[in-house]
C-alpha cells in the first residue's frame, strides 16, 4: 500500500458533475451519514454538504438520468 489516499491521487477540483450527483444521492439515502459517505469516498465533508445545498437550490446542474 502506498499510503496515498484516493482523494490525494485525484487532486483538487477533479470531481465530475456525475460523481458529485452520485455522492449527493448516496449521502441522502436513509441511514447514511454525510460525514461517513465523504470519508469513504475521499472528499471533505464540508464540500459534500456544499454540493448537497447546491443540488437543493438547483445550482448543481441536472440530476443524473436513470
Amino acid at each position: 500500500m502506498s499510503g496515498i489516499s484516493e482523494a490525494a491521487k485525484r487532486g483538487r477540483g477533479n470531481w465530475s458533475l456525475e460523481e458529485k450527483w452520485r455522492l449527493v444521492e448516496e449521502a441522502r439515502l436513509p441511514g447514511n451519514s454525510v460525514a461517513e459517505v465523504a470519508r469513504r469516498r475521499g472528499v471533505h465533508s464540508n464540500l459534500l454538504f456544499r454540493w448537497m445545498r447546491a443540488a437543493e437550490a438547483g445550482q448543481l446542474g441536472g440530476p443524473l438520468e436513470p
